[in-house]
């Protein structure tokens, strides 16, 4: 029940019906709720369903003594007001009442305005206390809603200081890895250059073949580290790598003796990170490689059509097809000892891949099929 509502109920605890009625009606004139009891035991059962903190209690009842009564009032409701109301009135059971909690001890049927002065001052001192124990509860909350907030704003700001500093360290490991990056390129631009020059001074055909061949491998990895997302430094853009990877082979003297080879693209736009765009990147040299050294030994002109795309399985599928001379009969690509095929099946175990050769009419067709694994963007 809410607190208003017993802010002006009280028990009347008599066994005398005209006793009962008469305070029953100056009680209620004074504008408070009476609830009438006529025994102890009714009282006590009254007191478990309905919540009052004044009463008025006559020693004498039917059923149980009133100090009885009066402590089980107290048990029950211990801020309760007990005014004693009785004809017997000693001094010793006033001092028993009192010294078991008797809020006040009248002489029944004497000074009514006495009776109703000790009724008035039992609602107000319980009023009084029910509003100090209500700031003590307010200023307890508020005290501890304070501590909270502060260990709240503590809290959030060791957060944002972490942070802070996480991102203050991301900053720093970025441009360090874009330097080591940036040297690697330079690094790998360096080699291939001295692998030029030392190619042109080569006499012997072969090894001017094979340093030029190893300048070109160089020359694909530098390009992979150019085309690294300059976001996280560690994915590649397909497409963008491909196309450019392709263009510098079939442009390179070395690759394309003078032919007029045309590619033709078929690239889904997507990102691999850098441990498999390595191997990836070296698988598509060698492919791209093959194609423009063997599919056309005798035309000037040839096709070759790149695709990659993800399967409906989840898969990444790299294919190079050429219109080109295809492979020779008996060819296994599963027992061959040539060094470009060799290779690329290197790689495609790298990537945990499978290799797949077919012929096609005209020309050959290489499939890489491999899983790339989620990468998670640093923050």
């Amino acid at each position: 029940m809410a607190h208003n509502s017993v802010a002006s109920t009280l028990f009347v605890i008599e066994d005398n019906p005209t006793q009962s009625e008469t305070l029953m009606d100056i009680l209620e004139a004074e504008g408070l709720h009476p609830i009438a009891c006529f025994s102890g035991k009714e009282a006590l059962v009254v007191c478990e369903r309905q919540t009052a903190y004044v009463a008025i209690l006559d020693l004498r009842l039917p059923d149980m003594d009133g100090l009885e009564v009066l402590q089980h009032l107290k048990k029950q409701i211990p801020e309760i007001k007990v005014i004693i109301n009785t004809a017997y009135a000693s001094l010793e059971s006033a001092i028993e009442a009192v010294n078991r909690g008797a809020f006040a001890y009248v002489q029944k049927m004497g000074d009514v305005d006495e009776l109703l002065a000790h009724v008035h001052r039992a609602f107000h001192e319980h009023l009084a206390t029910y509003s100090e124990r209500l700031e003590r509860e307010v200023s307890i909350r508020t005290i501890e809603l304070s501590q909270a907030n502060m260990a709240l704003r503590k809290e959030i700001l060791a957060h944002k200081q972490a942070e802070e500093q996480l991102h203050a360290t991301l900053q720093q490991k970025t441009f360090l890895l874009s330097e080591v990056q940036h040297r690697t390129r330079n690094n790998l631009t360096v080699i291939s250059a001295l692998l030029g020059f030392q190619a042109n001074y080569a006499g012997d055909p072969h090894t001017q073949a094979m340093l030029t061949a190893v300048q070109a491998r160089l020359d694909a990895m530098a390009l992979l580290h150019a085309k690294l997302h300059r976001e996280d430094l560690m994915t590649v853009n397909v497409p963008e790598y491909v196309t450019e990877l392709a263009e510098m082979l079939v442009h390179n003297d070395y690759m394309a003796y003078a032919k007029q080879v045309s590619i033709s693209y078929d690239l889904e736009p997507c990102s691999l990170v850098i441990d498999n765009a390595l191997s990836f990147g070296l698988l598509c040299y060698e492919i791209l490689s093959n194609a423009c050294r063997h599919a056309f030994p005798d035309r000037q002109a040839g096709d070759i059509h790149i695709q990659f795309h993800t399967t409906d399985e989840g898969a990444r599928e790299l294919c190079v097809r050429d219109n080109g001379v295809g492979l020779p009969d008996g060819f296994d690509v599963t027992q061959t000892h040539t060094l470009g095929f060799y290779f690329i099946g290197m790689m495609a175990r790298s990537l945990r891949g499978t290799v797949a050769v077919y012929r096609r009419e005209p020309g050959t067709e290489v499939a890489i099929r491999f899983n790339e694994p989620q990468y998670k963007s640093r923050i």
